[in-house]
């Protein structure tokens, strides 16, 4: 998160620099210009806006209706609009959105594209991921590879995801292998609401599985089926939030989806980043930043006294029992019936040891731009 606010907030400096003539920092930005944060966002026919151009206005106003592209209508292209425009920029200023979309793909096809980078030519090597995949992954074709392998859907998202996942947050070496690609910031999209199952609690497989993962890798996830439950259940006939057809069969919600859902993104993403920017954290753990001396100025004085009996909080010298070791640099072991807690923290070890070849190189610098 660090890494992506202090990429942000550089480029944003120097892009007011330039607007403001005579300003202090034109002269520290005259050979030097902070690169664009790079987002991927993946996702299938939901995230590309199917049926986004679909408007409770449009259907009660009769008459000639604005129609828009699908890929224009849909939120990965309003939340960069709207995220430029809280932060007083034109699209594409701040943050390089590129999108990668397409109907019918789900998080195994992810994986795919991600290990191949099958990109499209120039795409930068993202700062942030996006995965869009939810409604696919909850697809009635889903449902039917997961009983061929005797498995529960619920099973079958967790493990195709777990691969996803592990792939994007498993560190890569740089074009020419000098140094290690910092990990990108991953967020999961949940879109989910139905009706591809009728059943309410058959409904949250994706969340389930996602929450599990989310909890044990540390990635974001975000949820827009939660955030209009409430509204939908109310009326399942609505679809201003949900899919129009209910209840038929149909997966793809209108433009207020898309709408919201920008709004939901871009105040989750201002909220990461303010709630770390707030933190105590200092900037020993993250190098020589722009945000090194506001991270002194919040050390907390803690007015800590061992009197009346209570300890120092650290004595020199004394190592005590039982303490935590150092979080290994690798990531955690696969999740599968054979981990437990007996021998999780062994294989940890022996598999960031073997992963030393690469976690070992220097991370690249941070305005580094290279492609996928």
């Amino acid at each position: 998160v660090g890494r992506v606010v202090d990429l942000a907030f550089e480029r944003w400096m120097y892009l007011n620099s330039k607007k403001m003539k005579g300003n202090t920092h034109d002269e520290t930005y005259a050979s030097y210009k902070p690169r664009k944060v790079n987002i991927l966002v993946m996702g299938g026919s939901v995230t590309m806006g199917v049926l986004c151009a679909s408007t409770p206005v449009a259907d009660t106003i009769k008459g000639p209706g604005k129609t828009f592209a699908r890929r224009d209508c849909a939120w990965p292209a309003r939340f960069n609009y709207l995220i430029h425009s809280i932060l007083g920029f034109e699209p594409h200023d701040i943050f390089q959105v590129d999108v990668l979309t397409l109907g019918g793909t789900n998080s195994e096809t992810a994986t795919t594209i991600w290990d191949l980078s099958l990109m499209p030519k120039n795409t930068p090597y993202p700062d942030i991921v996006i995965h869009g995949y939810a409604t696919n992954d909850m697809h009635v074709l889903s449902e039917l590879e997961a009983k061929k392998k005797n498995k529960t859907l619920e099973e079958m998202i967790l493990q195709v995801n777990q691969v996803f996942i592990r792939k994007v947050l498993s560190p890569k070496l740089s074009g020419d292998g000098t140094c290690r690609r910092p990990l990108p910031l991953l967020v999961y999209y949940d879109d989910y609401l139905g009706n591809e199952q009728r059943k309410i609690l058959e409904t949250n497989a994706f969340a389930k599985a996602t929450e599990i993962l989310s909890s044990y890798y540390g990635f974001n996830l975000i949820s827009y089926a939660d955030a209009v439950r409430e509204l939908v259940y109310s009326n399942t006939n609505e679809y201003w939030f949900s899919p129009s057809e209910w209840p038929e069969r149909q997966v793809h919600p209108g433009m207020g989806m898309h709408i919201a859902s920008s709004w939901l993104i871009a105040f989750n993403f201002l909220h990461l980043a303010t709630t770390f920017c707030s933190m105590n954290i200092s900037s020993n753990n993250h190098g020589d930043d722009v945000f090194s001396e506001i991270r002194k100025s919040n050390t907390v004085n803690t007015n800590y006294q061992a009197t009346n009996g209570y300890p120092e909080l650290r004595k020199t010298g004394i190592k005590y029992s039982g303490e935590p070791v150092q979080v290994l640099n690798s990531l955690p072991p696969e999740l599968n019936d054979a981990l437990t807690l007996d021998n999780i923290s062994e294989i940890w070890k022996q598999e960031g040891e073997i992963g030393n070849s690469v976690t070992g190189k220097l991370e690249c610098a941070k305005d580094a731009y290279e492609m996928m």
